[in-house]
């Protein structure tokens, strides 16, 4: 099913590098930070556009350890609420979509939305592939993680996580190549956090530029306040990870990450104002 003819079918152009701001409708998001009915949306949405964000990260569903499913209804219903209230105040707004679900997935990009995350890398739902294929103007973020969504979080052992997540990014290019998805349309995400242990999530990260170079797209960090900050640094509070979040978002990007997907929006953005003019 493609776009509704209302909205715009040609694909928009993506500047990088850039910041994804997060914006979660979860009552137990691992952050703290789920915002749960219309006004709470609004006024995170606001402060986001004020902050000087260019995309919006929604997720309505929670990926912390632990976490139940919701259910795809509530999921649908929830993100394409937080959809037509983000285009009310912004018409200009890139707005991905963070689910696994392809039904969500699908009406979300009916709703006008720009990007869809998936974590799974189209591993939960087979659906997902068509979804992307059938929609010729959406991005599509091919995450990595191995399991289910219960299992999710344990490691899976891999002695070579690096090459293992680069293998699996070209294998699932090249399969959406098969269908006619091309690689400007893909954006690469390693899952921190997802199927790793704590010295694989450091490996990953001190092998950004390694994987940067082999992706075969631009490639998308998302470690702000995850729990391997808060291990190492023996901090909870968002204020505290949030400023460990971003020294490593400027390593990333030095590295040439081409996407920062974050919970602090505004000091995010001007560390990557600094860094465009440092590095210009």
């Amino acid at each position: 099913m493609e776009r509704s003819p209302s909205a715009n079918n040609k694909i928009r152009k993506l500047e990088y590098p850039l910041v994804m701001g997060v914006l979660n409708l979860t009552v137990d998001s691992f952050s703290g930070d789920g915002v749960l009915d219309e006004m709470d949306v609004r006024d995170k949405v606001a402060q986001m556009l004020h902050d000087g964000v260019t995309c919006i990260d929604i997720g309505a569903e929670s990926t912390r350890p632990g976490a139940t499913r919701v259910g795809e209804r509530a999921e649908k219903e929830k993100v394409v609420a937080a959809i037509k209230i983000i285009k009310i105040l912004s018409k200009d707004i890139l707005i991905s979509v963070d689910t696994t679900r392809a039904s969500v997935a699908r009406a979300a990009i009916e709703e006008g939305a720009d990007i869809i995350n998936d974590i799974s890398g189209g591993t939960f739902d087979p659906e997902m592939f068509r979804v992307i294929v059938e929609n010729k103007n959406v991005f599509y973020v091919l995450g990595h993680v191995i399991g289910s969504f219960k299992t999710m979080h344990q490691s899976y052992g891999g002695n070579t996580i690096v090459e293992d997540v680069i293998l699996f990014w070209k294998q699932k290019i090249s399969e959406l190549a098969r269908l006619g998805v091309t690689s400007d349309r893909i954006i690469c995400d390693p899952g921190i956090g997802f199927s790793k242990n704590l010295e694989e999530n450091c490996q990953l990260i001190k092998s950004a530029a390694h994987l940067v170079q082999n992706a075969g797209a631009p490639v998308l960090f998302g470690i702000s306040r995850k729990r391997f900050i808060k291990t190492i640094s023996e901090s909870e509070d968002n204020d505290s990870l949030d400023r460990y979040s971003l020294f490593l978002h400027a390593c990333l990007l030095r590295d040439g990450v081409s996407i920062i997907r974050t919970h602090e929006v505004k000091h995010t953005i001007n560390a990557l104002t600094i860094f465009k003019t440092t590095y210009a």
